[in-house]
C-alpha cells in the first residue's frame, strides 16, 4: 500500500475577479501567481508537517505543477522532506504540465460577459472593498467582495463543465493522477503540489461523485492544505474509470496551520 499526498499551494497574490467580461480586463493568472509572504510560510510550514509523517531516511518524490506559486510552493516542500531525511537528502520538485490549474480568465472572463449584471455587481463590491477607510466597514465590504467572488467563480466553474476544453482538462489532470500513483507505488509516498481546481477534480473523481460537485469542493481548499490518497496495488483496469486505483483518505487537511498567534488569531489558515 502507497500514499498520495496533494498539497494545494500557499497563499499567492490578492486575487480580485472583476471587470467588464472581455478576455484583456483581466490577468487574475498574472496577478495571482505570485507567493505572499504569508503563502511563503504556510507552504514551509506544510513541508515540516510532511517531513514528521516519513520515516527516517525515506525519499520521497515531489512533483508540481509549472505555475510559479505551485513549483514556488514545491520548493519549500521539497527542502523540507530533504532536511528531515537522514543523511540530508536534496529533493528537487519534477514538474509536470499536468498538474497545472485551469486558466481562471479563460473560464471567468466569458461567463460573466453572458451576466453583465454579476460583473456590475463585483465593481461595486471592490470600489466599496478599496475605497473604505480601515475599519470594521472595510472589514465587511472585504468580506462581502469575497463572499461575491467565491459564489461567482462556482458558477462559472459549474458553466464550464459543459465547455469542450473542460474535458480536455479533466483528461490532462486524470493523466497526471496516473502518473504519481505510479510514482508512489514506487517510491512507497509521493507528493504533488498544485492547485484547488485541480485537486477538487482528483477528489471527486476517485470518490465516484457526480462532476457537479467539481465547483463547490474546489471551493472549500484551504491554501497550503493536504488531501491524502491511498494507492493501491494496481492502477484498477488501467485506470479506465478515471481513480487509477487512488482511494481518498481525507480532505482538506490544516491542522498544521492552525497555530494562533499572540493575537489569538490563526495567520495561516486561509482560503485564498
Amino acid at each position: 500500500m502507497a500514499f498520495l499526498y496533494l498539497v494545494r499551494h500557499g497563499q499567492a497574490g490578492e486575487r480580485t475577479l472583476t471587470g467588464d467580461g472581455r478576455q484583456d480586463a483581466y490577468g487574475v493568472e498574472r496577478d495571482y501567481d505570485v507567493l505572499s509572504d504569508r503563502g511563503h510560510r504556510q507552504a514551509a510550514a506544510t513541508g515540516r508537517s510532511l517531513a514528521r509523517r516519513q520515516s527516517p531516511g525515506a525519499t520521497v518524490p515531489v512533483l508540481c505543477g509549472p505555475l510559479h506559486r505551485q513549483r514556488d510552493t514545491a520548493a519549500h516542500v521539497a527542502e523540507e522532506l530533504g532536511v528531515s531525511a537522514v543523511p540530508v537528502v536534496p529533493v528537487v520538485p519534477v514538474v509536470d504540465e499536468a498538474w497545472r490549474e485551469f486558466d481562471t480568465d479563460a473560464v471567468v472572463a466569458p461567463w460573466l460577459a453572458a451576466h453583465p449584471e454579476v460583473a456590475e455587481r463585483m465593481r461595486q463590491a471592490e470600489a466599496a472593498a478599496g475605497g473604505t477607510a480601515e475599519g470594521t466597514a472595510a472589514v465587511g465590504d472585504r468580506r462581502a467582495l469575497a463572499a461575491l467572488t467565491g459564489t461567482m467563480l462556482e458558477d462559472a466553474m459549474a458553466w464550464w463543465i459543459d465547455r469542450p476544453d473542460f474535458a480536455d482538462f479533466r483528461t490532462r489532470v486524470l493523466g497526471g493522477l496516473g502518473t504519481a500513483a505510479r510514482a508512489a507505488r514506487e517510491d512507497g509516498t509521493a507528493v504533488v503540489v498544485t492547485s484547488a481546481g485541480v485537486i477538487a477534480l482528483c477528489v471527486v473523481e476517485t470518490c465516484g461523485l457526480p462532476v457537479q460537485a467539481w465547483p463547490g469542493v474546489a471551493g472549500r481548499l484551504f491554501t497550503a492544505s493536504v488531501s491524502l490518497f491511498r494507492v493501491g496495488e494496481d492502477d484498477g483496469d488501467t485506470g479506465t474509470d478515471g481513480r487509477h486505483g487512488v482511494e481518498l483518505l481525507s480532505f482538506n487537511e490544516h491542522a498544521h496551520l492552525d497555530e494562533p498567534g499572540p493575537d489569538g488569531r490563526r495567520p495561516l489558515r486561509r482560503f485564498s
